[in-house]
């Protein structure tokens, strides 16, 4: 018979704070102290790819990019490392014909102070936007042999305050910072972590640890656990395994 619970994939930051001081385990209260990743500065934008705008690509679009300010700075240092995909490159169905769709962004090395006491929507938070995607739009630049900020039909700067928004993670932090080369372990498995029979806890601060793939796979061998055994083989046979 399958189990049954809550699967949450609330940050760690704000996990203890849906409970009781009296179902609160330490290690769920630790893990709140965990220090944070920074956040991202983004930039989705769609390109017409006109022969004029095609004439300056230095060389053949491709689909991912990594663009460097300044080698000796390191990838943590923030303005100094950006991140370009061009996912129309695999797909061209994704985009009108004749359009290229362009994401840019900080690999989680955007600080969230400056941030803190700017209101979207404000002439300050406008300017803080144009000031902190420069980076961004130079990497881009870069790639197309031209500045494209006249030439994108769509452009929009998704900010720290934007991932706290929209994906409702406090201070738009990508994750717990774990140093996986050091301390592989210390995320806490995708299992219950406070007292409350049946709450597991997945997503960006459990086991296998931040991003993408890894908040898949934490959701995954969670849901492995709730089934049945005999689910696991009947699934596996129909797969020919």
């Amino acid at each position: 018979m399958a189990k049954e619970g809550v699967i949450s994939n609330v940050s760690s930051l704000d996990f203890p704070s849906l409970f009781s001081d009296e179902a609160r385990e330490p290690k769920a209260a630790k893990s709140a102290d965990t220090p944070m990743c920074p956040s991202f500065m983004h930039l989705p934008l769609a390109i017409e790819l006109t022969p004029a705008v095609r004439a300056k690509i230095p060389y053949a679009l491709e689909a991912n990019y990594v663009s460097v300010e300044d080698w000796s700075r390191g990838i943590a240092s923030p303005d100094n490392v950006v991140l370009v995909s061009v996912p129309t490159v695999l797909e061209p169905g994704r985009a009108p014909d004749g359009f290229a769709v362009v994401h840019a962004y900080t690999p989680a090395t955007e600080p969230y102070a400056a941030w803190a006491g700017l209101r979207p929507g404000t002439a300050a938070y406008d300017a803080k936007k144009a000031e902190r995607s420069a980076v961004l739009w130079r990497a881009v630049a870069r790639i197309f042999g031209q500045d494209v900020r006249d030439l994108a039909h769509v452009k929009l700067v998704g900010t720290p305050r934007t991932h706290e928004r929209f994906l409702n993670r406090k201070f738009g932090s990508y994750g717990p910072m774990v140093d996986a080369a050091q301390s592989p372990l210390t995320l806490p498995l995708p299992q219950s972590t406070t007292a409350i029979h049946g709450v597991w806890s997945v997503g960006d601060s459990a086991f296998p640890g931040i991003g993408v793939p890894a908040t898949a796979a934490s959701a995954w061998l969670a849901a492995n656990a709730f089934g049945d055994v005999r689910e696991h083989a009947a699934i596996l046979k129909n797969i020919g395994l």
